[in-house]
């Protein structure tokens, strides 16, 4: 498998409030092949956020609310097959 196209970079995002980050937990602009994701996320929270901010990077033109439910049911399907990280400085599953 080749290198991935979009740099994936995790640091803190905002603060936690009422259980959600604010700004969100993850952050794929367009403008930069690049993907930010809160470190404070749990790993099945990473899975759901790298999986939701891809869709954004490679379906741009798809609204927000498809997005959200294409990327959960992507998430919870590769969760419930048992796809994990490997260590806590892994950068992919």
């Amino acid at each position: 498998m080749s290198a991935s196209p979009v740099e994936i970079k995790r640091k803190k995002l905002g603060k936690k409030v009422d259980g959600l980050y604010h700004p969100p937990g993850s952050l794929c602009d367009g403008s930069l092949p690049r993907i930010d994701i809160d470190i404070r996320l749990t790993n099945e929270e990473e899975l759901d956020t790298l999986v939701h901010e891809c869709i954004h990077h490679t379906l741009p033109y798809l609204n927000e609310e498809t997005v959200i439910a294409a990327g959960t049911m992507i998430a919870a399907i590769l969760w419930s097959d048992g796809w994990r990280k490997t260590d806590d400085n892994a950068t992919g599953l």
